[in-house]
């Protein structure tokens, strides 16, 4: 308690020569305005009311604010990193199954069309799903719904782990992907809660670094596992990680919610306090932490239809297009992989999961890359002016150079293929391809989150239904695509298209999207 006395009485005589500045320059006004030399007396009796009003709001001015939040920096990054991890089992539950696609062919006596249905369900369920579960992470808090849907996720992996028969797969996949899948809505509202606009490009950019890792890492991972037993070692993998990740966030994940918990320092109680409680903030919001509030007083805020308010207005309906066209032909080259490089290439499962590796670890440069520049043009937007930051401007700076670049190597990547080139061109490819498609997802998602300060998870759960919608559709439709019109020509479509939607959207976004912003008082 001396401490925190300490620390207010400090503050206060640090403010003391400032507010005393701002008395100092109000008088000087005065003698200035009174040449002929009046006395100390007739000078305070001429001080009009509105300068004793600015004195006092000068006086307020210096007393010590609440920060935005309560946490430190190693703080915030511990909670991105945790959420990061939750995070990571979402691409990774799709990527880790992609090597056995062929595998699950032969043993379910299935065609492959079938087998890419299992992926299909697996899309539209990681789209649905945020949408429930998002506006209620967004109202009754983070930290409920991260434990009940993991448990999903944990349940749906065990009993994939024992199923021989089709129909339960598919069943089951859908509920493996209900459960992952809404920790990507739910982590980029997180982020939202804990940082400010300045910095959150960079946590951002280490956000997505996870969900972008997995398809580096989970093709080699079930590659391995599929070829040394067969496609039910992958959801034993998933059962035999989730389970003490689960423990993990009952033991340490935070409740971050800015409408319970304020900046993070409010008293946490019930499902909502972490039963291993870390010390994560300042000694001086410990000291005077209120209790959180009753998360029961916002269920009249409470909606289903907030994410698809979203697609409704149009400087974020737009984004999540243009990066959605970004993801659908993205998972229709991942999709199309493993059938591709085994007929030309002869390659086994095995070699397939290795073959990710470069689309991966790309992916992972560009996001940190990504995050580092956008708080660079934010910062250098921020200096150049007095006025607000045009975010819908300064967070598509860099799209117009990343949207060409993914789109180019789209393209390289499909004649590569066609043409039976050495594999090491189609594999540089797949690193560019993921360089760029990351890099755009992260400025999307960081316009998103801006755009919705507070309900960040219903948003992103918007930009996740409409990226896996058209996923699922590319995913659906790449077979009969490649029968009918060859590698080459399937990707000269599918980079056009995605090249001239996405640069409509954000020209359009560019030119009037702070004006519709402002309309809807963002």
């Amino acid at each position: 308690m001396r401490t925190s006395i300490d620390l207010f009485t400090a503050s206060q005589a640090i403010s003391t020569p400032n507010t005393i500045a701002s008395s100092t320059d109000h008088v000087d006004v005065a003698e200035q305005e009174h040449p002929s030399g009046e006395s100390d007396g007739t000078l305070e009796a001429g001080l009009s009311q509105a300068n004793k009003e600015q004195v006092d709001a000068s006086s307020e001015q210096a007393l010590p604010t609440e920060p935005y939040c309560a946490f430190t920096k190693g703080s915030k990054l511990f909670i991105v990193i945790t959420v990061s991890l939750v995070s990571f089992f979402s691409p990774f539950s799709i990527n880790i199954y992609v090597p056995a696609l062929p595998q699950i062919s032969q043993i379910l006596h299935i065609s492959d069309a079938a087998t890419n249905v299992t992926v299909t369900v697996f899309m539209i369920a990681q789209g649905l799903s945020p949408v429930i579960w998002a506006p209620l992470s967004d109202v009754f808090g983070r930290r409920p719904v991260y434990l009940a849907t993991f448990l999903i996720f944990f349940v749906a992996n065990l009993g994939l782990s024992f199923t021989n028969v089709y129909w339960l797969l598919v069943v089951l996949r859908m509920v493996q992907a209900a459960g992952a899948c809404s920790a990507i809505a739910i982590g980029a509202g997180t982020i939202g809660d804990v940082t400010e606009r300045k910095e959150r490009g960079s946590y951002m950019g280490y956000y997505a670094l996870a969900q972008f890792t997995a398809p580096a890492v989970g093709p080699v991972i079930g590659g391995a596992l599929s070829q040394r037993w067969n496609y039910h070692a992958t959801f034993f993998f998933l059962t035999a990680v989730s389970g003490p990740l689960l423990i993990f966030m009952v033991l340490f994940l935070v409740e971050t919610l800015r409408v319970l918990v304020g900046n993070g320092s409010a008293r946490t109680f019930g499902i909502y306090r972490p039963l291993v409680e870390p010390k994560l903030v300042s000694s001086v919001a410990n000291s005077r932490r209120p209790r959180m509030k009753d998360p029961l007083q916002g269920r009249l805020e409470f909606g289903f239809h907030r994410p698809f308010l979203v697609f409704a207005r149009p400087e974020t309906g737009l984004a999540v297009l243009s990066f959605s066209m970004v993801y659908a032909t993205y998972y229709l080259s991942s999709s199309a992989l493993p059938f591709l490089f085994k007929s030309v290439y002869g390659l086994d499962e095995l070699m397939i999961g290795i073959c990710f590796i470069p689309s991966g670890v790309g992916s992972a440069i560009g996001t940190v890359l990504a995050g580092k520049i956008l708080d660079c043009e934010y910062a250098r937007a921020s200096s150049q002016s007095k006025l607000p930051v045009k975010v819908t401007r300064v967070r598509l700076q860099s799209a117009w150079v990343y949207l060409p670049g993914y789109c180019v190597s789209l393209l390289a990547y499909g004649w590569c293929v066609r043409t039976h080139t050495h594999i090491a061109a189609p594999i540089v490819f797949q690193f560019t391809v993921g360089v760029f498609s990351t890099m755009y997802y992260t400025n999307i998602n960081t316009l998103i989150v801006d755009l919705y300060p507070g309900k960040a998870a219903s948003a992103t759960a918007a930009v996740n239904f409409g990226r896996c919608l058209l996923g699922a559709v590319a995913v659906g439709v790449v077979q009969p695509m490649l029968a009918a019109m060859g590698a080459g020509w399937t990707f000269t479509l599918a980079s056009l298209l995605t090249l001239v939607i996405g640069l409509v959207c954000q020209a359009l976004i560019y030119l009037h999207g702070e004006e519709w912003a402002a309309r809807r008082g963002a």
